[in-house]
Parts: structure tokens; C-alpha cells; sequence
């Protein structure tokens, strides 16, 4: 699935501001939500964010389904 929306989306230009907006909000480090006990949920970049944040086809595709749902 990833790599059919790459192949549609990621030949597209992300601009230098939105590349660099973008990648500024994923590298902000998420609180950490304690749960019960010793269980904690961790947030931030998943594997499909950080794998778009290494190969621009990935990262054009990502920034541009984000920009759509907001």
C-alpha cells in the first residue's frame, strides 16, 4: 500500500519551507503518558514516518496525505 501511494505521490516537489516545517513538528519529542503501573505509551514518528523522513518518494506522500486530512 505504502508503495503504491509513493508511486502515485512521491514524484511531487515539497517545497523547501514545508520540508523543513514538516520534519521540525516529527522531531519534537512526544511526553511520555504513564499508564498503569510500569506500562508508559510512547508517541512520536512510526516506522512510516521514519522511513519517510530517509527517502523522499515516501516523504512527499506523507506530507501531502497529512496536508489533505488537516
Amino acid at each position: 500500500m505504502e508503495e503504491d501511494l509513493a508511486e502515485l505521490l512521491g514524484r511531487a516537489r515539497i517545497t523547501d519551507s514545508v520540508a523543513s516545517s514538516f520534519r521540525g513538528e516529527m522531531s519534537k519529542p512526544d511526553p511520555l503518558v504513564g499508564l498503569a503501573g510500569s506500562f508508559a505509551l510512547f508517541r512520536g514518528p512510526g516506522p512510516t514516518i521514519t522511513r519517510a523522513l530517509t527517502e523522499p518518494a515516501y516523504f512527499s506522500t506523507i506530507v501531502q496525505c497529512e496536508i489533505q486530512v488537516q
